[in-house]
């Protein structure tokens, strides 16, 4: 699990867009451990609004 994360954030750490490889993380890591998914939701909500 952390290769894959340290994959992703690699990919996207290259990319114009690194919060959005932090977004992604954190939907997989709140889906992965089922808690507290809405925090994660509220996150990801204001990344997309800031970009």
């Amino acid at each position: 699990m952390e290769r894959t994360i340290a994959t992703i954030f690699t990919g996207y750490g290259q990319t114009k867009v690194p919060i959005f490889g932090i977004c992604c993380i954190l939907i997989l890591v709140g889906n992965f451990i089922n808690y507290r998914r809405c925090w994660v939701i509220i996150v990801c909500n204001y990344c997309f609004n800031f970009n």
